[in-house]
């Protein structure tokens, strides 16, 4: 598990991608390239390090890739998810940096689908075979 920090240009927001480190050193280069305007370049990450307990579970704000990859927000503490299942997550601080967090959120979304579209060994487009079978079922009624 490794981490990775970006800090806002403008605000004292600060986040933190956490998951495996190849996963976290391809978010890092395109959070970087996507989202520079945004960035404190002297307070942002430049390599992935090490995760050890930080950020924890209550401070993440989002989960991509059947939650392999988790986006979190320094100081932010939403006690729900140590409560049982139903409890109201609590709301972001509202003198974060929205633009840092917005685009950050929509790079990594794009970055890390939860699918990869290259499978080599993907099914193929059953349309026509399940239009056939359909045809073929209906010609037999006749």
């Amino acid at each position: 598990m490794a981490t990775a920090a970006f800090q806002s240009s403008s605000t004292d927001t600060s986040l933190r991608i956490v998951s495996d480190n190849s996963t976290v050193v391809d978010l890092l280069t395109a959070v970087k390239t996507n989202c520079s305007s945004y960035l404190n370049p002297t307070g942002s990450s430049s390599s992935p390090s090490p995760y050890v307990d930080t950020p924890r579970p209550e401070q993440v704000i989002q989960y991509y890739r059947a939650s392999s990859i988790g986006l979190a927000l320094d100081g932010y503490n939403n006690t729900a998810v140590l409560q049982e299942e139903g409890t109201p997550n609590m709301p972001l601080p509202s003198n974060i940096d929205m633009k840092m967090v917005d685009c950050v959120n929509q790079t990594i979304g794009l970055a890390a689908p939860l699918v990869n579209g290259n499978m080599p060994y993907a099914v193929p487009n059953l349309g026509y075979l399940g239009l056939s079978y359909v045809v073929w079922n209906l010609l037999s009624l006749i």
